[in-house]
């Protein structure tokens, strides 16, 4: 074999050995870059993408719980005026009612004196019938 090699001229022999020796480092460092990229970058590559899809997905949830609490809150808010008005409102309507009562009862008596009568009920004895609501402080139960 070493006398083929010694008739082939050197440049043939060297070119040769380059092609033979190429090849197997070649297939050598395509496999290993294969098995590099499939044990070690492909999964690095996928938790990558993992850790900035979480991160996305954990500030779309953080910003759509905000919106939640805004909203839950805005309402609250209109709910709780709406409470305020209506209680205003149920106030003054039971104001006007006590003052309607009262000019009956301030009418009555002006009547009663018109007619030389009297009435021996004063404001203690309407509340405690009913007529008259209770001031607020006052004991319930009898006299």
């Amino acid at each position: 074999m070493i006398g083929l090699l010694a008739r082939i001229a050197p440049g043939t022999v060297l070119a040769l050995g380059l092609v033979l020796g190429a090849v197997p480092a070649g297939t050598g460092g395509w496999l290993l870059r294969g098995v590099m990229f499939d044990w070690f970058e492909r999964p690095a590559i996928i938790r990558t993408q993992q850790e900035l899809c979480t991160g996305q997905v954990q500030s779309a949830a953080a910003e759509a719980r905000a919106d939640e609490q805004l909203r839950l809150f805005r309402a609250s808010e209109r709910a709780t005026e709406s409470f305020i008005r209506e209680s205003q409102r149920i106030e003054q309507d039971r104001q006007a009612a006590l003052d309607i009562l009262q000019q009956e009862v301030d009418r009555y008596a002006a009547e009663l004196v018109e007619k030389d009568r009297v009435c021996g009920l004063d404001a203690r004895d309407l509340e405690f019938l009913g007529v008259l609501p209770k001031p607020a402080g006052t004991p319930s139960g009898g006299r």
